[in-house]
């Protein structure tokens, strides 16, 4: 919690490990656990073991919590102890390698989505988890283990299929989209200043190539 008020969170994660280190500091750390719907950690995984704040530990404290963890390569990898920021799991997840000019070299963003996507997607995770609590009579505690390369892969959308599938590395395309659908124009359309085409009042943006042809057919222009 940061006061109302302040631009920036301070810079108060360094002195809360340095509290870890101790019995008495582990001890608040229990007790809140105890007491908390939710747990957020973004430590190392051999460290919450140490500090007992691991799943297995927080379960044990408490049976109803959801625990979410946030690491740079996930909790149960072989890189679980490896430290990890947001630059890194948005090189890791292929977003750094898609962004940029076919031509030029791969462009991180100017600004940490990784971080940011992490956030939202283990946010959305921890609400389904809660839901489920609340309706569910046999619920036993939730772990989330969020690396932070994967959330970004929903970003990257459909690339991961191509490459999984067909074995294609998708390569970079500028501002346009690699897969962008045929929209034909014919002489009864006309653009709304927006860079859509209109049939009869009708919108047809972006879309696939099956698609088009059909809404084509449809208004008589097949």
């Amino acid at each position: 919690m940061f006061p109302c008020g302040s631009r920036w969170p301070p810079a108060t994660s360094a002195p809360s490990r340095s509290k870890l280190h101790h019995e008495s500091g582990r001890a608040v750390a229990h007790r809140l656990v105890a007491w908390a719907d939710v747990v957020i950690v973004t430590l190392r995984a051999g460290r919450l073991r140490r500090w007992g704040l691991d799943w297995e530990s927080v379960h044990r404290i408490n049976p109803k919590a959801v625990l979410l963890q946030i690491s740079g390569f996930g909790a149960t990898s072989s890189q679980a102890d490896a430290p990890g920021f947001g630059k890194m799991g948005e090189a890791r997840s292929g977003v750094v390698h898609l962004t940029g000019s076919p031509d030029g070299p791969p462009v991180h963003t100017g600004f940490s989505h990784g971080d940011a996507v992490t956030g939202l997607m283990g946010a959305y995770a921890v609400l389904a988890a809660l839901h489920r609590r609340d309706h569910d009579p046999g619920f036993d505690g939730e772990w989330i283990d969020l690396a932070l390369f994967e959330p970004l892969f929903r970003l990257v959308e459909w690339q991961v299929i191509v490459h999984d599938q067909l074995g294609t590395v998708p390569q970079r395309s500028g501002n346009q989209l690699a897969v962008a659908g045929l929209v034909a124009a014919v002489e009864s359309a006309q653009r709304d200043g927006i860079g859509a085409l209109t049939f009869e009042g009708r919108m047809v943006d972006e879309a696939m190539a099956e698609t088009a042809r059909a809404v084509l057919a449809r208004h008589g222009h097949g």
